[in-house]
């Protein structure tokens, strides 16, 4: 599960999904949200396809961190993604695998806001794709959540 090491990192200090704690932690950082876990806790989950040419033309602020993770593993440059749990191994082994199989070994997960995506988990898989061009892959497989 892509949270589990960053529950050790930071820990999980809520006892309930009516906490309020969310705003006096990381977690908004992480989730990349100031929603409740109610909120969350709600939301609708849906697995899709997503066009590998959305994805391209995705908001600036959702490919930030896979340019950064690109930059980082390929020409060795300082970066936000530097200091990323194993980031350098985490792009490698994606980018192996999507050579060798054509395909995610996982769904990306999305949130959508209206008729945008924000990526909360894929930055490594996304980085490897602008590595390995693997034409036959025109459509990505995703989880969208809708809060």
């Amino acid at each position: 599960m892509w949270l589990e090491p960053i529950i050790k990192i930071y820990g999980w200090p809520f006892n309930s999904i009516d906490d309020e704690l969310l705003s006096s932690t990381q977690w908004p950082f992480v989730l990349g949200i100031s929603d409740t876990l109610r909120q969350w806790h709600g939301g609708r989950w849906k697995r899709c396809a997503i066009k590998r040419s959305f994805i391209k033309n995705m908001m600036a602020h959702s490919l930030f961190m896979p340019n950064e993770i690109y930059v980082n593993a390929i020409a060795g440059k300082q970066t936000k993604a530097t200091n990323l749990f194993e980031s350098k191994k985490r792009f490698w082994a994606a980018a192996s695998f999507l050579e060798h199989h054509g395909c995610f070994p996982k769904p990306l997960v999305f949130r959508r806001a209206g008729q945008s995506l924000s990526l909360l988990d894929g930055n490594h898989r996304l980085a490897a794709l602008l590595h390995i061009d693997t034409p036959k892959l025109k459509e990505l497989p995703a989880w969208v959540v809708t809060l």
